[in-house]
């Protein structure tokens, strides 16, 4: 008597045996179902990291940030897109003050140079706060954390812990590098630690190369000095909560010492607009939950992935439509061998495992293939849409991305198997044995399940078809949209000098060397330089006031970019008052300022703006006192915004 395991053993070894006699139908099937689910693991992967995945940190969902409903007047130098950002000040007394949270980190990020053994690189630094490790509960692999200590204005802040993948990439993993010396922006820092493998940082789509302590992002920006200045906000501010300390309970708690806060700024700094109090009078600060970081990437990735994972789920199901299609034909052929098994004793339901065990061998063969496609998908997607530029993504799928991807093996192995194992399952063998496999009322009987297949295929295919064209069309008004400015012939390039310790003096004196040695080779027609290029994303802004004089005045916030002459002469941005920046431009003559169509209607409405004064405040010299010289065509900033405020300096 046959046990259990050798009758399934034996319809394995039969199963494998048909699939190597009809190396056709084995082929395209597996073909078939690793594109299928090979791209719907691809998009997934990425989805997953974006939308899905929780910070690796002890307790996540006991982390929030903190979000206001007022821009503040000021400087704003965030690196986490539309996050709120606070000052020094601001950081330091609310971890003061608010002791209901059992911690308050702060953090930034900044591209900095910094030293490896194969020379030097364009990398992001992350700057956090003392306790920033200690409050998310991370142990480095190697070394210690940055402690409260380094955190001070001495020698103790020279000291960085490295990132896990730059710990691999730039010292190979070597315990030697714990304890050296790596320099950053031409400063010698000590290496103390190596942050865990899986932590990338609190914002998503970011991943700082190494961690530094605040307290040393004025060294290495000579010029900054916002450790003390309560109107220059550039840092994004987390607390954890106790797990018994409900979210509500604890906003309602930090709105008092906010406020405390937001006075004792207010106390430091001048007369202010009527409307700015009036709207710090209402104003609100909400703790929202971070246990998947800051969302950086969030609202830029989640909807096109999602219609990206739609659509790829459609692929795969028509793609286990065309196979199980291929599986029926196959069935009809095998009609008299399944006759034959029926004739032998062979039961239905031994004769639909056979099936399904044939389908599911396809689609394992399918799923092994298809986790090659799925990384190189990825890693195509990362490259086309340019998601991502610091390492926070990987195209390797995650434990959970791997659980959805066999998953989805086993479910189109099923799927595929049951319509041919369904057929098998309805053959009589007394009528079967009395026609051949091929004759006209054998045929018959399966047209009806087979025009419904080829129905379903082909409406799902339209329905793809649709989408397609759909995609196109939104593709192609969306470069069809004019910019406002002239992209031809246009190059654009970067350079930093504050990373190699350059002052602001030096690389005002270097911009305008190289400016003019530009202006002077053959081919160039002209030549400028400003900051941010022609998309500021926001991350300095300024506030204007018409007039001089601040009471009862109102303010309006622009993205101020600091340029020189001939800029949008050179980028073909019109001008449509005034004149732009030229030599009577120099330091030492009364300042000038250029704004752009929708800034001009928000502060002077319909009269001529040309020639108005107006007061400056940025964070680093308040209140001085600007006219306007000009007034600039708006344009697309980006490809959502197309009317944002824009000033120039």
């Amino acid at each position: 008597m046959l046990s259990r395991f050798d009758v399934l053993l034996g319809e394995a070894i039969t199963t494998l045996r048909g699939l190597r006699r009809e190396r056709g139908f084995t082929a395209v099937s597996i073909l078939l179902l690793a594109l299928g689910i090979g791209l719907t693991s691809a998009v997934f992967t990425l989805l997953w990291q974006v939308v899905y995945a929780q910070l690796p940190v002890p307790g996540a969902a006991d982390i929030y940030t903190l979000a206001t409903n007022v821009n503040h007047m000021g400087r704003s130098d965030s690196d986490a897109g539309a996050t709120s950002s606070f000052s020094a000040p601001t950081y330091r007394y609310l971890s003061t003050h608010f002791t209901t949270a059992s911690g308050t980190v702060a953090r930034h990020g900044e591209m900095l140079n910094i030293e490896t053994p194969e020379g030097p690189r364009h990398l992001l630094g992350g700057f956090v706060s003392g306790n920033f490790f200690d409050v998310l509960g991370l142990k480095p692999v190697l070394g210690r954390p940055i402690l409260p200590r380094n955190d001070a204005l001495s020698d103790d802040r020279f000291v960085v812990v490295l990132s896990y993948s730059f710990w691999e990439e730039a010292f190979g993993g070597q315990v030697s590098a714990w304890n050296s010396l790596i320099r950053v922006n031409g400063l010698p820092f000590r290496i103390i630690g190596i942050a865990p493998r899986h932590f990338t940082g609190l914002v998503s789509g970011q991943a700082p190369r190494i961690y530094m302590p605040l307290a040393a992002f004025g060294a290495v920006n000579p010029g900054w000095h916002a450790m003390d200045d309560w109107s220059i906000r550039w840092l994004n501010l987390f607390v954890r909560l106790p797990p018994t300390v409900p979210a509500a309970r604890a906003e309602a708690q930090l709105q008092p010492v906010y406020g405390s806060a937001v006075r004792e700024e207010l106390a430091t700094e001048g007369v202010q607009p009527a409307d700015y109090l009036a709207e710090l009078a209402h104003e609100h600060l909400s703790l929202v939950p971070a246990s998947q970081g800051v969302h950086g990437m969030f609202d830029r990735w989640q909807q096109p992935l999602q219609v990206l994972l739609w659509m790829t789920a459609a692929v795969l199901l028509l793609t286990c439509l065309n196979v199980a299609g291929l599986a029926v034909v196959r069935s009809i052929k095998q009609r008299q061998e399944v006759l034959i098994r029926f004739a032998m004793g062979a039961t239905r339901g031994a004769v639909m495992r056979l099936y399904f065990m044939q389908t599911l061998a396809l689609s394992v063969a399918g799923g092994l293939a298809a986790l090659w496609i799925a990384r190189r998908g990825a890693e195509l997607l990362l490259h086309l849409g340019q998601m991502d530029r610091s390492g926070a993504l990987v195209a390797q799928p995650s434990g959970y991305v791997l659980g959805l991807h066999w998953a989805a093996v086993i479910a189109a192995g099923l799927f595929v198997g049951l319509i041919p194992a369904w057929y098998a399952a309805r053959i009589d063998l007394a009528t079967g044995l009395s026609e051949t496999a091929f004759t006209h009322s054998s045929v018959r009987s399966h047209a009806f399940g087979r025009r419904a297949l080829a129905a379903t295929q082909i409406a799902l295919s339209l329905a793809l078809l649709i989408a397609a064209g759909l995609f196109a069309k939104s593709l192609y008004n969306l470069i069809s949209v004019p910019v406002g400015f002239n992209p031809k012939h246009l190059m654009l390039f970067s350079i930093d000098p504050k990373l190699a310790g350059s002052t602001v003096e030096n690389t005002e004196f270097l911009y305008s060397r190289i400016e003019k040695r530009l202006k002077g080779a053959p081919g160039i027609a002209s030549a400028t330089y400003g900051t941010g290029g022609p998309f500021p994303q926001g991350a300095d802004m300024a506030v204007m006031i018409p007039g001089s004089h601040l009471a009862g005045a109102k303010h309006q916030s622009g993205i101020r970019s600091i340029i020189g002459p001939g800029y949008f002469r050179t980028l073909g941005i019109p001008l449509v008052a005034g004149r732009e920046f030229d030599e009577r431009d120099r330091p030492n003559t009364p300042e000038g300022v250029i704004i752009n169509e929708t800034l001009a209607h928000k502060l002077f409405g319909d009269a001529n703006p040309v020639g108005q004064t107006v007061t400056m405040f940025n964070g680093l010299d308040p209140n001085w006192l600007a006219t306007v010289i000009g007034v600039v065509e708006d344009f697309h900033v980006s490809w959502k915004r197309s009317k944002a405020p824009l000033l120039y300096t």
